[in-house]
């Protein structure tokens, strides 16, 4: 069966990658947030992850890597800020950066 590189039954807390929250300036004024609501009720929700077969493929362990994995970045500088809506100026995609370390399963090639 397919995995994802947040696990078989994600938390979706965990691999949230968007937070984006539409001013009064842009188009579609009724879908506008106050700015003091910008994180609480914007747009945050896991939209991007990396799937493979349990099979073939296998997430690296923090511990084998000596990192986290996978890594979100929002920011540029490889780090994820929750509270923080993007796009920004240093950062200028409205999802998330998801990298992940995967190591073939013994007997695939």
């Amino acid at each position: 069966g397919l995995s994802t590189c947040f696990g078989d039954d994600p938390d979706v807390n965990r691999c949230r990658t968007t937070c984006c929250a539409r001013t009064s300036l842009q188009p579609q004024l009724n879908k506008a947030i106050r700015y003091k609501d910008r994180v609480s009720l914007s747009d945050r929700n896991p939209k991007d992850l990396i799937t493979f077969k349990r099979q073939q493929l296998r997430l690296l362990s923090p511990t084998e890597v000596g990192q986290m994995n996978p890594v979100k970045d929002n920011t540029g500088q490889l780090r994820y800020e929750e509270s923080m809506n993007f796009p920004t100026f240093d950062f200028p995609s409205d999802h998330a950066i998801v990298a992940a370390l995967l190591q073939h399963v013994d007997g695939q090639s």
